[in-house]
């Protein structure tokens, strides 16, 4: 009964903070470019200074890491040796470090960082690498893969590379992001009771603090991670995938963002604000949403009339402090481009 009266306290505490912003925010979409005419690109990060990374689509269908600059993609690697084939971004600092994967041969496709002009390239003592997050201290988080072993959450630093502890060693884990704290957010699987689930996972100094998702789930993905060490994903709530709900979950606390019976979402970022952002599908309707001020909205439907004529939203992955947003659209062309929504009216966290 405590712990029951305890979850009701922080659920109705986070609704009456989030009150006040009941009107809805304002949007405009920006389209942050291509590497050359006739390309396609989409947007995969934003950090708090504004700096958006992505990948760049030629025609013939290899996509290279870049940097979205004045309306035009910039690769971030001109050269590498050997020289790589294509390549994915997947997050960028608040101190502009970079991260993704490059894509050199068939069994080499290391991680890679990038400051400024200089890229690193690393691979780990043992089989491969999937970058996912990195914080300004350049502290890299992902999944380690070897033959015959279960994948494993790693953190790299300079090189450094130090498996994730988990409750079952012989069962997989992901780590998907990592704040400045160093907090990391991923999954674990582990058997609880007999049953074997997935679960959201959060490590702190190096410890497994806590595992998590919505009551009764059995497969949870914990996806980003804010500054305050609230995560956020989706947690499946029924038997069958549709039944997918996105969750914020903070201070020990699983709280599902889904409101409407049927919907099904997903959370893929969060800012300081608590402002989330993901994709939903409800009633033969489907696209990105905003939770902001204790409501869920579709994002296409907070921009300008115009824009929502010329522009399919197709999906969001990051937000900022400011409550800028950045994915993927269709323009009236059918040309498919990285996009920022920027937020014209002031947000809480904003600056």
């Amino acid at each position: 009964m405590k712990r029951c009266l305890g979850v009701l306290a922080v659920v109705l505490a986070w609704v009456a903070a989030s009150g006040h912003a009941a009107a809805a925010p304002r949007y405009e979409l920006v389209d942050l470019g291509v590497l050359r005419q006739g390309d396609q690109s989409e947007a995969k990060a934003i950090n708090n200074a504004d700096e958006i990374v992505g990948v760049a689509y030629q025609s013939g269908g290899a996509g290279y890491p870049v940097r979205f600059v004045h309306g035009r993609a910039q690769r971030l690697i001109q050269h590498s040796a050997p020289p790589y084939r294509s390549g994915q971004v997947t997050a960028i600092s608040d101190a502009g470090h970079i991260t993704g994967q490059l894509h050199i041969g068939r069994s080499t496709n290391p991680v890679f960082v990038t400051l400024g002009d200089i890229t690193t390239q690393y691979e780990p003592p043992e089989g491969s690498a999937s970058a996912h997050g990195i914080n300004s201290q350049g502290q890299v988080v992902g999944r380690r893969s070897q033959p015959m072993q279960p994948d494993r959450a790693f953190l790299m630093h300079d090189g450094q590379w130090q498996d994730l502890p988990v409750p079952q060693p012989e069962l997989p884990s992901i780590a998907w992001a990592i704040n400045d704290a160093g907090q990391v957010a991923g999954i674990v699987r582990q058997t609880v009771d007999g049953v074997q689930g997935q679960y959201g996972a959060l490590w702190q100094d190096g410890v497994l603090k806590e595992t998590f998702g919505l009551p009764g789930s059995l497969s949870t993905l914990a996806l980003a991670i804010n500054r305050q060490g609230w995560v956020v994903g989706s947690s499946q709530v029924g038997p069958h995938y549709f039944q997918t709900h996105a969750y914020l979950h903070r201070d020990g606390v699983t709280i599902d963002l889904e409101t409407r019976h049927g919907a099904r979402s997903y959370a893929y970022g969060i800012n300081a604000a608590g402002d989330v952002i993901g994709d939903r599908a409800l009633a033969g309707r489907s696209g990105p949403f905003l939770y902001s001020g204790g409501r869920l909205w579709w994002l296409a439907k907070l921009l300008p009339t115009a824009q929502q004529a010329q522009w399919r939203l197709l999906w969001v992955r990051g937000i900022n402090d400011a409550g800028h947003v950045v994915g993927l659209a269709r323009n009236a062309e059918g040309s498919l481009r990285a996009v920022m929504l920027r937020r014209l009216d002031p947000n809480p966290a904003g600056r």
